[in-house]
C-alpha cells in the first residue's frame, strides 16, 4: 500500500514519493504523486514535514524517472 510505504520511509527520515489513486465527486478516478520530505532542526531532529501534491498523466514515467532537480515529467498543468 502507497501509505504505507510512504509512513515507513518519512519515520526513517527519508523524503519518499508515492502515485496515489483520488476520485472526484463524480466518481472520476484520477492519480496523484505525493511527496514529501522531513524538515530537520539544527540537531536532526525531525520537527515538520513538506509535501508536494501534483496530478500525474502518466504513472508509470513518473515512477521511472530519476529524482533529479532537470527531470521533466508528465505532470498536469
Amino acid at each position: 500500500m502507497a501509505a504505507t510505504a510512504l509512513v515507513s520511509k518519512l519515520l526513517s527520515g527519508e523524503e519518499a514519493g508515492v502515485i496515489i489513486t483520488n476520485y472526484t465527486k463524480t466518481g472520476r478516478k484520477f492519480k496523484n504523486y505525493v511527496r514529501v520530505g522531513p524538515i530537520v532542526d539544527e540537531m536532526g531532529k525531525t520537527i515538520n514535514f513538506v509535501g508536494v501534491l501534483k496530478e500525474v498523466v502518466d504513472a508509470e514515467k513518473v515512477m521511472d524517472a530519476p529524482m533529479s532537480g532537470g527531470t521533466k515529467l508528465p505532470f498536469m498543468s
